[in-house]
């Protein structure tokens, strides 16, 4: 049991997930507007099933969209995941498909 956190914590309490990436996004947008060309790369922490993934997914997207509209502006983004609990990895094929990028953890 991973407890209360990761990307539970975003599904239970939306608006601490969308705060962040609309943080990031914020960011990113300031840095390009100083001349910077930021390519974000935001990693939903502790996937467990694809729809966990989708939703979260959904509310980066949501959130990078309201930021772009407000900030005039946009940058380029991927969204992905770190394939970090042993069910993520048995779901690996299906997760692959909602993202951009994934990233296989190891242990030694």
């Amino acid at each position: 049991m991973l407890g209360f956190r990761g990307c539970r914590l975003g599904i239970s309490y939306p608006e601490i997930a969308r705060m962040q990436a609309r943080a990031i996004f914020e960011a990113a947008c300031r840095a390009k507007e100083e001349g910077s060309d930021p390519k974000p790369d935001i990693m939903v922490p502790l996937v467990g099933t694809v729809a966990e993934l989708e939703d979260q997914v959904l509310l980066i997207r949501e959130t990078a969209k309201d930021v772009f509209e407000e900030m005039k502006t946009s940058v380029d983004y991927r969204v992905g995941t770190m394939i970090e609990i042993p069910r993520a990895a048995l779901l690996s094929d299906e997760i692959a498909n909602t993202l951009n990028f994934s990233v296989l953890e190891r242990t030694i």
